[in-house]
């Protein structure tokens, strides 16, 4: 019979770079470790042996786990680390200690070494040995150096029941026994530690934390400050003795252990003062270092968390911050506070929590709450996936997010590709995590490939495959293909060897290169689009033209096969020909056989985005109304960009508008909300509308379609719709039966046509539906229609809950119409 949870000793570990703490207690531990002949030492007895025995002391371990060697920033630290760092052929670091042959550590038995410290701590200082654990990571850790982590765990003899981020365990110190917050309180955790930087934003709403956005560094903290100042100390030593000063791995341990107890002087001090004579011989001088020195030689890379706080606020949606949390030793700096003051003016900085100490509490907290030690009715954490994750799609390295980038986990997603081949009788699922449109600027993390599918035409098999990231953000991926499923085994060796990138610079590329990696998706959605079309008629050949032609028709496509073989660069101008070319030939030669080549072609168009702008009566009986577009704006705009088919979305992208309309007289006629990607400032603005006004029953509709007309709608490659709801026709008798119940029954006031308007309308290219919640309205759309030249679809929401689905209805009819109607349109959308 297993042991009940809640007696398994359990306890928090913040297994940090260059101190680990265990929640059980408030000690720290150096992590790092003494490799010696005869001993083993772990914690602070190694780090005293540091300069004596340089490199038998392996540290800075976090900044290697699940890591390649092949990693611009580790080559920038090599400088300064005392081991002898060495990489595996598949570029796995390890480390060759000193003094004993063949020798060799790995990153992961270093913090395993630490972790078996800590338990050794806590069986000393509690009288128990814990068998369970909470660990905390860098919220930046990728996918590999979350297994590897998990597996020094393992090592340590550890069952690990949850990796939780070191900002949202700090968080959920801050906030565990505080009993009043208000509705979505909005809290930032600044955690700048030895050698990482995270920042979150966490939305505390009814005893839940959810983190909302993700940003950091993982080569990035105290270490790297101990770096320059340290550089800046042996510059300066060498002008004032005359010839260039170089430290041994024996001095160099020494300086360093100098320069961060002079950092740390620096936070309470103005200026403080080094000496070096016991390093440098014939130097017998003190170097003084002022704190405004530091900060000029440390701005860079202050600088740097700050820019990244910047883009974590704007990744949430820009919310007001209610508060800031101080995590981490680097958080001390004056410098740090006085910009994040200037950044969040009027807040208040929290460092209740010794900031070396939160991070370990916090994990404790959410420990013990796993155990059943606590009330589960105490504050909940939820953490969210800081890099989309998703496969290649197509047949020319194109990404596809299926979990996108801060994604609520646990999370799962499902999605079903199609064979792209005549005859295609396997189908491989290439996995990678990142931001770039184009795979080979993502991390690969693995490979499931599903045999013995039943060969047919291009399109018809099709695999699902489920994506699954669990509690630690550890991804699992499975297939079904006809009821057989199969596992991916992700290899985190193969993982870590693709990983050359860590998730902060993958994050830096996406917006680096977002121009140029928007135009080059284009051009190669083109590719697959020309690919295709080629695999369907290269299957079709036989079923579609008559014997007499198929020699010259498959003479025809071999030469725009070699064509596309040859030219994977071709510019995105002659992909488009050649499709026109394709789409041409085959149609013409096709017109008279009994399968028309349309059938081919019309499943195809290219991706866009789509403009969606929600046109609205606001006054006051259309609160309930207002409030169904907030609540179901999510939704709407997940239900267009994730659910997939052969090829792709309904919407690569949702822009989203809001014409908030009322009358005349009213003393806000119209209120407007701009084109805008992102769906929480969308949902911020429709939620501060207020119903009310509105006089007589009619409603200046007319100048609510003129405000629509003015937004900023794509100029091209998009979709355009407009989702107009009201519960009242507009001015004019010849628009409705109200009588006098219209002020205006001569018409509108300013003069304005409605054929006019839906000229307008037409000549912009945007498809016009109405939400109908009467019969009030009926007789104003059918006018609308006449003007409009086609009928205009209604979708009966009189019940607000239809809102979400008829509003992707007309999205989605959009978009087949227009793969049917346009002949450049030429991607999936069934």
């Amino acid at each position: 019979m297993s042991e009940p949870r809640a007696s398994i000793p359990v306890i928090g570990i913040d297994l940090g770079t260059t101190f680990t703490v265990a929640g059980v207690r408030k000690n720290l531990t150096a992590s790092c470790v003494y490799y010696g002949d005869r001993e083993t030492l772990i914690g602070d007895p190694a780090k005293k042996k540091m300069a004596k025995y340089h490199g038998k002391v392996i540290y800075d371990q976090k900044r290697l786990i699940g890591k390649s060697l092949i990693d611009e920033k580790i080559e920038r630290s090599k400088k300064f680390w005392t081991f002898n760092l060495q990489a595996e052929n598949d570029g796995k670091p390890f480390v060759l200690v000193n003094g004993i042959e063949s020798k060799i550590v790995h990153p992961e038995e270093v913090s395993a070494a630490v972790i078996g410290k800590m338990l050794d701590i806590t069986e000393k200082s509690e009288g128990f040995r814990p068998k369970q654990a909470v660990i905390t990571v860098p919220a930046y850790f990728n996918q590999a150096q979350k297994q590897a982590t998990m597996e020094a765990a393992q090592k340590a003899g550890l069952e690990v029941l949850q990796l939780v981020t070191e900002p949202a365990a700090a968080a959920f110190a801050f906030t565990f026994d505080r009993e009043q917050f208000a509705e979505h309180y909005n809290l930032l955790v600044y955690d700048f530690g030895g050698g990482t930087f995270d920042v979150v934003v966490i939305d505390l709403n009814n005893g839940n934390l959810e983190v909302k956005s993700i940003c950091g560094d993982t080569h990035l903290g105290g270490r790297d400050l101990d770096d320059l100042l340290a550089e800046y100390v042996m510059n300066t030593a060498s002008e004032m003795i005359g010839f260039e000063c170089v430290t041994t791995s024996n001095n160099r341990a020494r300086l360093m252990e100098k320069i961060e107890a002079l950092k740390i002087e620096l936070s309470s001090s103005e200026e403080t003062n080094i000496y070096l004579g016991d390093m440098i011989d014939g130097f017998d001088e003190d170097i003084v270092i002022t704190r405004e020195k530091f900060e000029d030689l440390c701005e860079d890379c202050i600088n740097q968390t700050i820019q990244l706080t910047e883009r974590c606020l704007r990744d949430a949606g820009m919310p007001e911050i209610q508060e800031v949390i101080l995590v981490g030793g680097s958080s001390r700096i004056p410098m740090v506070r006085r910009l994040l003051q200037e950044l969040f003016p009027g807040k208040t900085l929290n460092y209740s929590i010794d900031a070396d100490e939160a991070v370990a509490y916090g994990a404790a907290l959410v420990a013990a709450k796993l155990s059943g030690a606590l009330n589960s009715n105490q504050i909940n954490l939820s953490e969210a996936t800081p890099l989309s994750i998703g496969t290649e799609i197509g047949a020319n390295g194109r990404f596809d997010p299926i979990i996108y980038k801060n994604s609520k986990v646990p999370a799962f997603e499902t999605m079903t590709i199609y064979t792209m081949k005549k005859y295609q009788d396997s189908l491989g699922l290439l996995v990678y995590e990142g931001e770039r449109p184009m795979v080979n600027g993502n991390n690969k993390i693995g490979e499931l490939i599903v045999l013995d599918i039943i060969p047919d035409a291009p399109g018809k098999q099709k695999v699902e495959f489920t994506l699954s990231l669990d509690q630690n953000g550890i991804l699992s991926v499975t297939s079904n293909y006809n009821g057989r499923i199969q596992n991916m085994q992700i290899d985190y060796q193969e993982a870590r060897r693709h990983a050359l990138r860590d998730i902060d610079e993958l994050i830096d590329d996406a917006e680096r290169y977002r121009h140029i990696d928007l135009q080059e998706e284009k051009r190669l959605k083109k590719r697959d689009i020309l690919y295709r079309l080629l695999q369907e008629i290269d299957y079709n050949i036989d079923q579609i033209f008559r014997k007499n032609e198929k020699t010259s028709m498959r003479t025809k496509w071999e030469e725009i096969q070699k064509w596309y073989d040859n030219n994977p660069e071709a510019p995105e101008i002659d992909i488009d020909n050649k499709i026109e070319q394709t789409r041409g030939y085959f149609g013409s030669h096709a017109a008279s056989s009994d399968r028309k080549i349309d059938e081919v072609f019309r499943d195809f168009r290219i991706s866009q985005n789509v403009d969606l702008c929600f046109l609205v009566d606001t006054t006051g009986s259309m609160g309930p109304y207002i409030d169904g577009v907030r609540n179901s704006v999510y939704s709407i705009v997940e239900k267009l960009t994730k659910e997939r088919s052969k090829l792709g979305r309904i919407a690569d992208k949702v822009h989203l508008a809001f014409i908030a309309y009322r009358d005349y007289g009213d003393s806000k006629q119209f209120e407007v909300f701009e084109f805008n990607e992102s769906v929480e400032a969308f949902h911020k603005f429709v939620g501060s509308l207020i119903a009310y006004g509105g006089g007589d029953v009619p409603e200046d509709v007319f100048g609510g379609i003129e405000k629509m007309l003015n937004l900023s709608w794509s100029t091209e490659n998009a979709f355009k719709v407009v989702f107009h709801i009201a519960d009242a026709p507009c001015h004019g008798r010849d628009f409705h039966a109200l009588g006098d119940l219209d002020s205006n029954a001569a018409g509108d006031p300013n003069g304005r046509s409605h054929i006019d308007l839906f000229k307008q309308i037409r000549d912009k290219g945007v498809e016009y539906y109405f939400g109908k919640i009467n019969n009030s309205t009926d007789l104003m759309v059918q006018k609308f229609s006449e003007a409009y030249g086609s009928p205009i679809t209604d979708f009966n929401i009189a019940n607000v809950a239809n809102i979400r689905d008829s509003v992707v209805s007309a999205v989605t009819a959009t978009v087949r119409r227009g793969a049917s109607n346009d002949e450049t349109k030429l991607e999936d959308v069934e």
